[in-house]
Formats: C-alpha cells, sequence, structure tokens
C-alpha cells in the first residue's frame, strides 16, 4: 500500500502520471520558479521529473520520496514536498506550490509532515534544506520547524543578473523530538 501523510487539511500521496496537468502548471510557472533549480519546465520536463519521482519511490527501500500535496477536502493538488535520502541517514527536504497556495500555511504543513515521517519512519537522523538567500517565505518555513541556519554558502546561484547567497538550514532527530512540536494532525501556519 503506498505511503500516504495526512495533516489538518493535507493529504501527502506518491506522484502518479495523471498529476502532469497539475504539477505541469506550477512547474512551467515562472514565478513559481524563480528560485527553483529547475525551471520554468518544458512539457517534457516535466514527464521526466514525474518519471523521476515514480523510479525514486520504486527502489526497495526508496531513496527519493516526493510527495504530492493536495487539498484534502477536494483533492486538488496545490505542490510537492519531497525527502531525498543520503548517507549518513541524513536527508534533503525540498518543496514548491502553485501561487494560489502560498501564504495560507500549506507549505509548513506539509513539511512538517514529511520531517515528521523522517525522523519517525524512516530513522533519519538529520534532515536539512536550503534557499536562496532572497526566497525569505522558504527561510520562514524552516525557521518553523524549529531548523537552525548552520550556514551560508556566499554567491552560490547567479540569478537576475547577480549571484545570490544560498542558506542552509537543519535540525537533528533529538532536537526534533524534544522541540514539543505539534503532531502531523496539527500544522497550520498562517503566512507561508
Amino acid at each position: 500500500m503506498p505511503i500516504q501523510l495526512t495533516t489538518e487539511r493535507l493529504l501527502l500521496r506518491p506522484l502518479v502520471q495523471s498529476d502532469f496537468e497539475a504539477v505541469h502548471t506550477y512547474a512551467s510557472d515562472p514565478e513559481v520558479c524563480h528560485y527553483m533549480n529547475f525551471g520554468p519546465n518544458t512539457e517534457e520536463e516535466t514527464r521526466v521529473f514525474l518519471r523521476a519521482s515514480a523510479q525514486g519511490w520504486a527502489e526497495e527501500p526508496p531513496d527519493n520520496y516526493e510527495f504530492a500535496v493536495t487539498l484534502r477536502g477536494n483533492g486538488d493538488l496545490i505542490g510537492t514536498c519531497g525527502l531525498h535520502l543520503g548517507p549518513f541517514r541524513r536527508a534533503e527536504i525540498g518543496y514548491i506550490y502553485r501561487r494560489e497556495a502560498w501564504g495560507q500555511g500549506y507549505g509548513t504543513e506539509a513539511a512538517r509532515a514529511v520531517v515528521d515521517f523522517g525522523f519517525r519512519q524512516l530513522g533519519l537522523h538529520r534532515v536539512q534544506a536550503r534557499h536562496d538567500a532572497p526566497n525569505v517565505a522558504s527561510g520562514r518555513i524552516m525557521q518553523r520547524l524549529g531548523m537552525t541556519c548552520e550556514g551560508r554558502f556566499r554567491e552560490a546561484v547567479y540569478r537576475d543578473g547577480e549571484w545570490h547567497d544560498v542558506l542552509l538550514y537543519g535540525i537533528l532527530e533529538e532536537e526534533w523530538r524534544a522541540g514539543s512540536l505539534p503532531g502531523p494532525a496539527d500544522h497550520a501556519h498562517p503566512g507561508d
């Protein structure tokens, strides 16, 4: 049975090929992709992403958990939140959401469920995340997760005709468990 995570407002499930239209809507949007390391996507690039996501889930055990983030009320796919496993029980979380979902707390709600899954179900020791310094909304999600800003990669990406720093955040399993963070059903945080 496929892994599904539920929160108060969201259902997170593996991406499937029939998600193409919903994923391509935001993956081809220049504003949504502005701080991403891809995009705006062509249709073929989105299809390649969906195939790679399915392949990640097919590994035994999976090395890539790319969740479709859907609204529990109507099933609309509003984005993705992924956990990409590395060595030493470490993973990196990443996320992207369509513009209409911004500012409603969905990013924090989904990311909290995915991080919790990583620590409780996968036995991870560390989860980390990165964001371009100008992308403060992404940084706020990391802070709400209880992550610590651990470093700055100076002038690590070139966007909009200039160099930008990238910030690295991380949280350890013991910090997650000690943080008294709400469980997966209690994640709503307005403003992200």
